[in-house]
């Protein structure tokens, strides 16, 4: 979902309600007269959980409307062993979530670097894929490929960062 910078609306469906709210004397922006702000103590593993639930829901809930979700991501093999650590623990999340995952490893040529032209045309070639759903690409890329101008090439309807819930089944 796209949603405006903090402070969330609450017709944001990323704005959890309770963190919303203000204590008695602050101002607009949660701060008191004196400058001071609140703090508050989160519990991380407890939100998480109820976002992992909420999504594996969203998930069970696109399924049974016929549709499918998966996530296709793109890795140039580049040696950073902390972008493939990432990339399969992302597969591991999201596989327990029901969300299938396919990793599109883009190695270079004998002799050769991984360009412009290899990584965008998997993006174009994953566009047309109706069984493609949803589109990620990690980072890094290689030196002289700007991620900007990779990321816009993913097809509106399949950039990850959109709301799953909302997107129309894939044709079987």
């Amino acid at each position: 979902p796209s949603c405006p910078p903090w402070p969330l609306p609450s017709s944001c469906s990323l704005a959890p309600r309770r963190l919303l709210s203000r204590p008695p004397g602050a101002g607009a922006r949660g701060h008191y007269r004196d400058g001071t702000m609140p703090a508050k103590i989160l519990d991380g593993k407890a939100l998480a959980d109820r976002y992992r639930d909420e999504i594996a829901e969203r998930v069970r809930q696109v399924r049974a409307r016929g549709g499918q979700v998966r996530l296709d991501a793109v890795l140039v093999a580049s040696g950073d062993n902390a972008a493939r650590v990432y990339a399969d623990n992302q597969k591991r999340t999201a596989e327990a979530l029901g969300i299938a995952y396919k990793l599109h490893e883009i190695h270079a040529p004998e002799g050769g670097q991984v360009g412009y032209e290899d990584i965008a045309g998997r993006i174009l070639l994953l566009n047309t894929q109706e069984d493609v759903t949803a589109v990620m690409l990690h980072m890094p890329l290689p030196e002289g490929v700007a991620a900007y101008s990779i990321q816009r090439l993913i097809a509106p309807e399949k950039d990850e960062g959109r709301d799953w819930s909302t997107r129309r089944p894939a044709a079987k």
